[in-house]
């Protein structure tokens, strides 16, 4: 495939890659590797390479908000620069009373109102590695001890529409869901698809239901810990 929405060089973008929303999100992720440097950067989307402390390189990509936009460039990652983990470092929403704002939130599964991705695609998906899922909820549990009830794993649900729901639906939404954002699905989907391995790790920055969010600044720089534990993470892939 021709990477049209990459411009890399071969060999610039990392076989373990993190997926990020935001750009100033993902430009302050990369200024946390060694080295980092800036290989791809259209329509404003940058990919940043650079070194862990063990010396592993690794890859940093802005994606953008909803499947349809994480999936061009997961797909161009994985057919033109051989992406071999994927991993989704990102927020979400929750309507969970034993969820707070700032928890971290680690998806083990994931279901979907899209109609992006297309047939077979399951009702239900799984990220496409789990052994990857474990050592991030461990590694997250980890860095948390002193507050292990801050960390979460369970059901996500990635909706195409952001201002879809109002608060009578949020209270009658699925208990078995944790939280709510536009991506994990397709991007476990897609894993399935082409064999590589695919996780996420999220940060809960609002309360649907009761109207309560970290404003925008916030959540580009009050996600230190969990950039701190993706980086841990991928140390021991």
């Amino acid at each position: 495939m021709t990477a049209l929405h990459l411009n890399a060089a071969s060999g610039d973008i990392a076989p373990l890659v993190f997926l990020l929303g935001d750009p100033i999100r993902a430009k302050r992720m990369a200024s946390m590797l060694s080295a980092a440097r800036k290989v791809s950067n259209i329509r404003g989307m940058p990919c940043f390479t650079g070194m862990l402390r063990n010396g592993m390189e690794v890859s940093v990509q802005a994606t953008g908000m909803g499947i349809p936009s994480l999936l061009i460039y997961a797909n161009e990652l994985i057919d033109s620069y051989c992406a071999k983990t994927l991993i989704r470092v990102g927020t979400c929403g929750t309507t969970n009373e034993r969820v707070a704002l700032g928890d971290l939130f680690v998806p083990t599964s994931a279901v979907s109102d899209s109609g992006i991705l297309p047939a077979p695609a399951p009702a239900l998906v799984t990220p496409s590695a789990h052994e990857l899922v474990v050592k991030i909820y461990s590694c997250a549990k980890m860095r948390t001890d002193k507050t292990p009830s801050r960390v979460h794993k369970g059901k996500v649900f990635s909706t195409d529409l952001f201002y879809k729901w109002d608060n009578k639906e949020m209270q009658d939404f699925d208990s078995d869901v944790l939280g709510i954002e536009m991506e994990s699905a397709g991007l476990f989907w897609l894993g399935h698809m082409k064999n590589v391995s695919t996780a996420a790790l999220l940060t809960v920055t609002d309360k649907i239901n009761v109207d309560e969010h970290w404003p925008p600044a916030m959540r580009a720089t009050g996600v230190d810990t969990m950039l701190a534990i993706a980086l841990e993470v991928a140390s021991s892939v």
